[in-house]
């Protein structure tokens, strides 16, 4: 008898809770209840990143290789070592460049005082030869001009005048010819392939001079000798790598980001920047370079489309290096006191809309929505008629109208 009282008890609780219940949910004929889960509609500061991950290398980055063949006769730097723009690294032997440049600057200098003698000569000859020139054209003139004053006198014949005129032509003739060949001198072949001479041994020694410099192995920026490949007295020609310099007060992040991602990149867009093995360090950094075009990449088991982006290290004096793997949160978008929704709140219906259903004490609300910033679990929603506070529905579905009544079983903060 006592377990059937019990037992009866139990049964009239069920029937009254049924009752209790059918009263909660509005009593409405026809209409049925479906239960839900809601989450809270937010005012909040609301970020949007691109997450990957990336290889840190210099910002500039240069293999040296010598301009010369030859004998590495010093070193000056070894790996670590930081170095300068121009800084001289190393040595090759010079000894046979500067013998060269030794017996050509000699004979420079022979043909040089060469061509003063040819010069010199030519003007000594024409001294010479003019005041002879004009010492006979003078003494003809006036030999002649005692003639015809003695023909026109009566005193001389004919025949005298004429020879004296004929002697005065010669001498004349014979000066003439003595000055166009001092004229004609300073232009002479001779000098002329003296100079060119000159000239070729000049440009033979600028050669070598410039053979002399590329002797002198020099770094192409300031940076650090990373790599040193050269041992002394070894024998290097212009293909062989020497050291490489890197600036490491410059280093860059190479990402890789999906054809899908890359619309929201900009340039200038901060990133936050972590390495593997230095978690509990951030670093900062800026978008500064985005590639023009996609690249196929091979990515698990399947191929994808991405661009080659380049991220700029802010952060001065940090411990990251050239190679280490690290990942990058690149910020795309910010907007603050925005009104945020949970990413399951949403329902594409078949218009492509973007639907949002609202609980108010068991009726629900359709709301036509815009999607503004996307955050990692949630996003920006734009509407005029959600406020802060608001119960949205999780996981709606076609079933889910304005004619329904809800019971909301959970409600996810």
């Amino acid at each position: 008898m006592k377990k059937r009282k019990i037992f009866l008890i139990i049964v009239v609780i069920a029937i009254l809770a049924m009752i209790g219940l059918g009263f909660a949910f509005g009593n409405k004929e026809d209409v049925s209840t479906t239960y839900v889960t809601t989450g809270i509609a937010k005012s909040e500061d609301l970020t949007a990143y691109v997450n990957t991950n990336g290889m840190i290398t210099a910002k500039s980055s240069y293999i040296v290789y010598p301009k010369a063949t030859g004998e590495v006769t010093a070193i000056h730097v070894k790996e670590g070592d930081k170095v300068t723009k121009g800084q001289v690294l190393l040595e090759l032997d010079k000894s046979g460049i500067e013998k060269q440049i030794t017996e050509t600057e000699i004979q420079l200098e022979i043909a040089k005082e060469s061509l003063l003698q040819i010069i010199n000569r030519g003007s000594n000859n024409y001294k010479t030869s003019y005041k002879n020139a004009v010492l006979a054209r003078d003494d003809a003139k006036k030999a002649y001009d005692d003639a015809l004053a003695l023909y026109e006198a009566g005193v001389s014949t004919k025949t005298s005048k004429d020879a004296a005129y004929s002697a005065y032509q010669q001498a004349l003739n014979a000066f003439e010819e003595t000055r166009s060949n001092y004229n004609n001198e300073n232009s002479d072949s001779e000098i002329k392939i003296q100079e060119l001479r000159i000239q070729s041994l000049e440009n033979t020694i600028a050669d070598l001079n410039e053979q002399l410099e590329d002797t002198y192995v020099k770094s192409p920026i300031d940076g650090f000798i990373t790599t040193e490949d050269v041992k002394l007295l070894s024998i290097v020609g212009m293909t062989t790598p020497l050291f490489t310099v890197e600036d490491l007060d410059n280093l860059i992040v190479n990402i890789n980001v999906s054809q899908y991602d890359i619309h929201k990149l900009q340039l200038g867009q901060k990133v936050t920047i972590k390495a593997n093995g230095l978690e509990d360090e951030t670093f900062e950094g800026l978008v500064s370079k985005i590639g023009s075009k996609a690249l196929a990449k091979v990515v698990g088991a399947s191929q994808e489309m991405v661009i080659e982006v380049e991220i700029d290290v802010t952060s001065k004096e940090t411990p990251l290096k050239p190679n280490y793997s690290v990942k990058a949160e690149i910020e795309t978008a910010h907007v603050e006191s925005a009104l945020v929704l949970p990413y399951e709140s949403v329902y594409v219906n078949k218009d492509d809309e973007l639907v949002v259903f609202t609980v108010t004490e068991g009726s629900v609300k359709k709301h036509i929505i815009e999607r503004g910033v996307e955050g990692i679990f949630n996003f920006q929603a734009i509407s005029d008629s959600i406020q802060a506070g608001d119960h949205v529905i999780l996981n709606p579905n076609e079933e889910i109208s304005e004619e329904i009544a809800v019971f909301e079983m959970e409600v996810k903060e």
